[in-house]
């Protein structure tokens, strides 16, 4: 490989002359203390930065280099033998010309065709965070896009080609499942039918956003280590190319068409409809909702409340195939979350956010905190920018600043200077699966809505170039509801099942949502914003400075009696959506009686609310903490304490189920099974432990046991994801003390969690040498590249930190089990937003604000993010690295 890597990299320096042969980064060896808990994968160190965003000294660490002499290294030794040496010489040789022809034009004013006038990009010394600055909107986004393919080229030609199902172009066979599955779903599709229906003033925006683009890629795109080795030269890009990564986004965040295809392959497994219901338990009465009764005006008693609940757990309409519909799962298709895992970006598809009145906080303005919870990634999705505009006539300023999308114009996260706002997602229900009765096999099929009930599919021919092989054509069939999608996400039988999924549909304005809130200055504008969002479905906070609000908007269907949403129907027109719920009606409050809002992925709606907005949530054990820490501080809150709350390593899922340790019978099972004292040590150890997650062994202990808790259903569920999915309800339920006899595989539930303890003992002392370690010493976060990972150039690519944090903290670090435990989701930004002085506000994301894997800015974030540190974006001007753009 690093042959390979050496020749590569000679034949594309050869022609690069007129490059700046800037000298490469000039940085210290680390010594063995700086090289604590921090991977040989993780590359610098840069200066610590202080929650107030000052910076403190402390050593740089050349971690590209040492990896990378470490990977040339192993590789000699592995690959090369004793003619390695001059391998190595040439590698290092093809590093330094890496480095001058990957070097992004930070430096010195550029001139581009396109601009109406000037604009400015400052970045900050230590931090690298962006400023862009323009007199007018146009040039405004046109730098914006300029600066997206400086830091973010590869990135962007990465999510589009994923978009558009053309990855096997660059990489071969092995992105061909992807590409079909992308090319069946149509996400380029659908995001060229939203790019056509694009008008006015958002229209302009993209245009000029693309255009910058354009206008850097012409002169200088292409120069980045994906690039050279995939030999991918950028094409222009266009609005499309912007909206299809927002679809990406869309889909990565309904999570519907992942739960009916699940339970549909259940089903076709054999397993009975009873048992799939008790599998996938309703949102149980005890769990807290984001919304309560008051604050969505819903006056019902009991009766009516519990009336409406069990109206919407119907699901009477549910298809349940037949045995001959069946196909073995050795030949199922790929369940959706192949598409998932290889994006990298949304799977778990939660956050943390909350918003406290002006009562409750020492400066008398709301505080407003939000960290959306995603997959982590080298380079990150996000990355920190201020936009000033500038009206050179008038004077007037506007600021918006937060995190941005790359590849996308504007601000998503953040605030202006008049309000803020923060996101989470709702799960609302905003796809269905629907079974076709064909009539004639890939011709035609049934449906009310056409002469003699006989519609005929449209048929859509994808051809697909695969590098190194045979290209493949495919026909995707289409019905009044989307795509047949057997062979994309893999439904368990072999009856045609289409997809209607409103990311796909007419009138999408999703992207505007984000531009206009960029601008909006009250509640009202703000509810205009939303109005415009169609998928995925969020949970918005608001505050401006004297209120606060919540919104969950989106076009969400009004199902008939008997369909949940749960699972697939006839698609014959009987279960057709009669509607969508009116924007008036969607879940909100303004300036709710208990002073804050806040929202974890939980339960949206209060019980008795009208509509049914979705049946899959996840857990309230984040909200619950969050919720009672606000409780807590009560009042005269401060940023420090916003702080507070987001690093919080808390489990309230440890105390939702140390009612299983406690149980007397549980220390008598023990002792009847194993009468092995060092269990009975640890299970004291566990009982007396507080449940934070940071350096305890117990938490250690508790997350090898979790792991194996979700693995109790693996019997009837993991051969059809090769991996096993448990309810959060159905966990609780089965280990309720008072059903203790509840069959657990082939025991009581009791039996199982004792062996579950046990065993997660054994398998810690085993593999620790007799001990069990701290949990930060062992548990990781690891930021991995979408397509090197897995290669030799993983060290360059990738990033791994030691971290705390654990399943359902706040500070989460999700996946976190044994043998390994690496967690590779969890918070991936960080804002807490002063209202009172935004430029107090306080943002991080991680690895770092760069995605050129050889910048210091790829990862300079990664500690400061780890350790709960922030960064301030000051609205006034900023001293740093200035970058004029001027129009030719």
């Amino acid at each position: 490989h690093v042959g390979i890597m050496s020749s590569l990299l000679k034949k594309k320096v050869d022609d690069a002359s007129g490059v700046n042969k800037r000298a490469p980064y000039k940085t210290d060896m680390p010594s063995v203390g700086d090289m604590e808990n921090y991977s040989l994968l993780s590359g610098d160190v840069n200066n610590s930065i202080n929650g107030n965003g000052t910076v403190k000294n402390s050593s740089k660490v050349v971690g590209r280099v040492k990896c990378f002499v470490c990977w040339s290294i192993r590789s000699f030794c592995v690959v090369i033998g004793l003619l390695g040496s001059l391998v190595v010489l040439a590698s290092l040789g093809g590093w330094i010309a890496l480095t001058i022809k990957t070097d992004v034009k930070r430096y010195g004013n550029l001139e581009f065709e396109g601009l109406l006038g000037t604009a400015k990009l400052t970045r900050e010394p230590q931090s690298r965070v962006v400023h862009i600055e323009a007199e007018n909107k146009h040039d405004l986004y046109f730098a914006q896009g300029v600066y997206s393919a400086q830091e973010r080229g590869w990135q962007m030609e990465f999510q589009r080609r994923v978009g558009q199902g053309r990855l096997a172009e660059l990489v071969g066979e092995g992105a061909l499942k992807t590409d079909k599955q992308a090319r069946i779903i149509g996400f380029y599709k659908a995001a060229i039918r939203s790019w056509n229906e694009t008008t006015g003033e958002m229209r302009d925006i993209l245009n000029a956003f693309c255009d910058g683009v354009n206008a850097y890629n012409s002169k200088f795109g292409g120069n980045n280590v994906e690039s050279l080795l995939f030999s991918a030269t950028p094409e222009p890009w266009e609005g499309q190319d912007v909206l299809v990564w927002l679809k990406m986004m869309s889909w990565g965040l309904s999570a519907n068409a992942d739960f009916e295809s699940l339970r549909l392959r259940i089903l076709a497994d054999g397993v009975s409809f009873d048992r799939v219901n008790e599998l996938f338990p309703f949102y149980p009465e005890w769990a807290e909702t984001i919304l309560n009764q008051e604050e969505m005006n819903i006056k019902l008693t009991k009766n009516e409340t519990d009336a409406i609940e069990r109206d919407h757990q119907d699901n009477s309409a549910a298809y349940i195939p037949k045995t001959e519909e069946r196909v073995p799962v050795e030949q199922q298709g790929d369940s959706v979350y192949d598409l998932d895992n290889l994006l990298h970006q949304f799977a778990p598809r939660a956050s943390n956010n909350w918003v406290v009145s002006k009562e409750k906080t020492a400066t008398g303005a709301p505080l407003l905190s939000n960290d959306p919870h995603l997959k982590f990634t080298s380079p990150s999705i996000w990355y920190l920018a201020h936009l000033k505009l500038v009206d050179k006539d008038s004077g007037k300023v506007h600021n918006v600043h937060g995190s941005a999308l790359a590849g996308v114009p504007g601000i998503v996260i953040g605030g202006n200077d008049n309000i803020t706002w923060g996101v989470t997602n709702t799960f609302a229900d905003n796809q269905d699966l629907f079974v076709i009765d064909e009539i004639k096999a890939g011709e035609t099929y049934k449906h009310t809505s056409c002469a003699n009930n006989e519609c005929q599919y449209v048929k859509r021919v994808e051809k697909i170039q695969v590098k190194g092989g045979e290209n493949v054509t495919i026909t995707v069939l289409e019905t009044l509801y989307g795509p047949v999608i057997n062979d994309a996400i893999g439904v368990g039988i072999k009856t045609p099942v289409s997809l209607l999924w409103q990311s796909a549909g007419p009138n999408d304005r999703t992207a505007e949502t984000f531009i206009d809130l960029n601008y909006a200055t009250n509640w009202e504008e703000f509810k205009l914003a939303l109005k415009k969002l169609v998928a995925p479905s969020q949970n918005f906070i608001f505050a401006d400075k004297d209120n606060i609000g919540y919104y969950a908007p989106g076009r969400i269907p009004r199902r008939v009696k008997g369909h949940t949403g749960n699972f697939p129907v006839m698609g014959n027109g009987t279960f057709d959506y009669p509607g969508y719920i009116p924007f008036e009606e969607l879940p909100h409050v303004y300036n709710p009686s208990k002073g804050f809002m806040a929202s974890a992925n939980n339960r949206v709606t209060p019980r008795g609310y009208k509509y049914k907005f979705s049946m899959d949530w996840p857990p309230p054990y984040r909200y619950r903490r969050i919720s009672q820490m606000i409780q807590e501080f009560n009042v005269n809150m401060t940023v420090n304490d916003m702080r507070t709350i987001h690093m919080d390593a808390n489990s309230s899922l440890y105390h939702e189920f140390s009612f299983i340790f406690k149980d007397p019978s549980f220390r008598k099972t023990i002792n009847a099974k194993h009468n092995n004292q060092l269990y009975v040590e640890w299970l004291e150890n566990l009982i007396k432990w507080n449940g934070v997650e940071e350096k305890a062994p117990e938490a250690t202990l508790w997350e090898t046991i979790y792991g194996k808790f979700l693995s109790v259903t693996k019997d009837e569920t993991s051969q059809l994801r090769h991996l096993h999915f448990i309810n959060f309800a159905y966990l609780r339920n089965i280990f309720n003390p008072r059903v203790h006899d509840k069959n657990c595989r082939t025991q009581s539930c009791q039996e199982f969690a004792v062996d579950a303890f046990c065993s997660s003992v054994d398998d810690l002392m085993n593999r620790f040498s007799g001990e069990i370690p701290g949990w930060s010493t062992v548990h990781k976060s690891r930021f991995a590249h979408a397509i090197l990972d897995q290669s030799p150039f993983a060290c360059l690519a990738s990033r791994e930190i030691n971290n705390i944090g654990g399943s359902e903290t706040v500070n989460v670090g999700k996946n976190s089990h044994f043998p390994d435990f690496i967690s590779n989701e969890g918070v991936s930004y960080r804002q807490i937003i002063d209202v009172s002085n935004m430029t107090n506000s306080q943002f991080m994301t991680s690895p770092g604000q760069s995605g050129c894997m050889l910048s210091k800015s790829y990862d300079n974030m990664i500690r400061n993010w780890r350790d709960g540190n922030y960064l301030t974006l000051d609205f006034n001007d900023v001293n740093g690295d200035v970058q004029l753009l001027h129009k030719m």
